[in-house]
């Protein structure tokens, strides 16, 4: 009996090795596949990393190299380009006074494609929205930022040529400036102080305005505390002032103010 139990002792412990030996194997196996697929997913994040830095060192370089460019940081998913902006300087035009000023464009960037999805100006000079979401659309966001900087800058200095011509004017009007994606309105009126006639005019500007193909546009003008019956006085001094053909927001309002005063 003593040798019996034995036996069967003997046997239930080889039982239970071989099902440690099981149990053993099968987690060697579940962690060898484990480690298999972490070095996948991490060749797979190298691959990406890799390219992700070939491609904005890339990107690095182009915005590098145009002109006005100061600085270029790549920091995760974004890429912030630093860079001078002089006013827009038509042949006709009175020398610029101002001095350069430095502006920061950030670009937002998908990590995994690197595909643009947003930027933004520091200081927001200028409303950029509808050059970036254009952007985006017609290229996927996958051409690279040069050519979106690019139109920035030449919003920014046609921004800040205008902002010269109208701090010219502020001696004479005073005017307000309101900006969407269609545009800029501008409303002027007489300074307090001058002899001049009650009056008040909106001119509408492209955003590339002063650009020598863009011109003013008076659209709307109000004489007085009330209009004329029918708006008819009105009417008939913006479309002589529309057949002038003013280039410059300048030399409309002071057409303007000469019709009104003569009257």
């Amino acid at each position: 009996d003593v040798l019996t139990k034995q036996e069967e002792s003997i046997r239930s412990l080889n039982q239970k090795r071989q099902d440690l030996n099981m149990s053993m194997r099968g987690l060697e196996q579940e962690v060898s596949e484990k480690e298999e697929r972490v070095n996948a997913l991490s060749s797979v994040d190298d691959i990406e990393d890799r390219r992700a830095a070939a491609w904005f060192e890339q990107a690095n370089a182009v915005l590098s190299s145009l002109v006005g460019v100061s600085n270029v940081e790549v920091a995760n998913s974004e890429v912030n380009v630093d860079f001078e902006s002089l006013p827009y300087s038509r042949k006709d035009a009175i020398p610029s006074v101002l001095a350069p000023k430095t502006y920061r464009f950030i670009l937002e960037f998908l990590h995994a494609d690197e595909r643009l999805t947003g930027a933004q100006l520091v200081p927001a000079d200028v409303e950029i929205s509808d050059l970036v979401s254009s952007y985006i659309t017609e290229s996927g966001g996958t051409k690279g930022a040069a050519p979106l900087l690019m139109e920035v800058k030449a919003r920014l200095a046609c921004r800040m040529a205008l902002q010269q011509e109208l701090d010219r004017l502020k001696s004479r009007f005073n005017f307000s400036v309101v900006e969407d994606n269609g545009g800029v309105m501008l409303e002027f009126s007489p300074a307090v102080g001058k002899n001049q006639g009650r009056w008040r005019c909106q001119v509408t500007i492209d955003h590339d305005y002063p650009r020598e193909h863009v011109t003013p546009e008076l659209s709307s003008l109000r004489i007085g505390a009330f209009q004329s019956p029918g708006n008819k006085r009105e009417r008939a001094l913006m479309d002589s002032v529309g057949r002038a053909g003013h280039g410059t927001v300048t030399e409309m309002l002071e057409d303007v103010a000469r019709r009104l005063n003569n009257n």
